[in-house]
């Protein structure tokens, strides 16, 4: 539930023009307030109209909170729809990012340039759209138990993640603490060696053979899969990677025009 507010930076260079980058900080804290709040009021509702004890072992509790409550199927429906159109927002949310990450790591000649080209009229990454819309297509025809598992081993990559942006948060408060800043965390060492701690313990929470969370040999293996597509991108970008100098590299991941 709280997975998505994150994309907000990928996609922070195409903001309206005159929007401050500092304001987008400001935007992710409001929208994880927001939807904490909607999450309460949604379960305090549903446990208001029907006994929680009888949503308990329900697979859609609020659905079936509002069709009791209001002896209406229709509303029941209405609620599932809901849901998935909030599902859909997420998703939407998660291409957005991951094709403009494949269009930052192309332009910086990481991977292969050819990810880098944007469309000549409207401006986006046509690849890198292009490829991430077959993966995402190809992926959904694989069934509901293969979706289940590509979602734990999304969850184990960006816990993952989570881990290396706090850890680089700290690492930059330490070698370059007079850098400017779009936005600069409030007690940035404290919250980000709390978030590092916190995201840590998710991940060891997936490896650790005893907890329930652990992933299971499907999830092991569609993860060393990444890993090795991951390989593949890196050395077929090599030729590319070694014909500018990093300080030009620097340059096209900022796009410090």
């Amino acid at each position: 539930m709280f997975v998505g507010f994150d994309t907000i930076p990928q996609a922070a260079e195409e903001r309206a023009p005159g929007q401050p980058a500092a304001r987008l900080g400001l935007y992710i804290i409001l929208a994880i307030i927001g939807s904490t709040v909607f999450y309460v009021l949604v379960v305090l509702a549903a446990g208001m109209v029907t006994p929680w004890q009888s949503l308990i072992e329900e697979k859609l509790p609020t659905a079936t909170a509002f069709r009791s409550a209001f002896s209406s199927p229709a509303l029941a429906n209405l609620v599932l729809c809901a849901g998935v159109i909030g599902l859909l927002t997420s998703w939407n949310g998660f291409f957005l990012a991951g094709t403009r990450v494949l269009f930052s790591l192309g332009r910086a000649r990481i991977i292969d340039s050819r990810f880098g080209d944007v469309h000549p009229r409207y401006g986006t990454p046509v690849q890198a759209t292009l490829f991430s819309g077959l993966i995402t297509a190809l992926a959904a025809c694989l069934g509901r138990g293969a979706l289940l598992a590509f979602i734990n081993v999304g969850s184990f990559c960006i816990s993952v993640a989570f881990v290396g942006v706090a850890l680089s948060l700290l690492r930059l408060r330490v070698i370059a603490p007079e850098m400017e800043r779009p936005y600069r965390l409030p007690a940035g060492k404290l919250v980000a060696a709390c978030a590092a701690v916190g995201s840590s313990l998710v991940v060891l929470a997936m490896v650790v053979p005893a907890s329930p969370a652990v992933l299971r040999p499907i999830e092991w293996a569609i993860l060393a899969g990444l890993c090795v597509c991951g390989i593949i991108f890196w050395s077929v970008g090599r030729p590319q990677r070694e014909t500018i100098p990093e300080e030009d590299r620097a340059r096209l991941i900022l796009d410090d025009r």
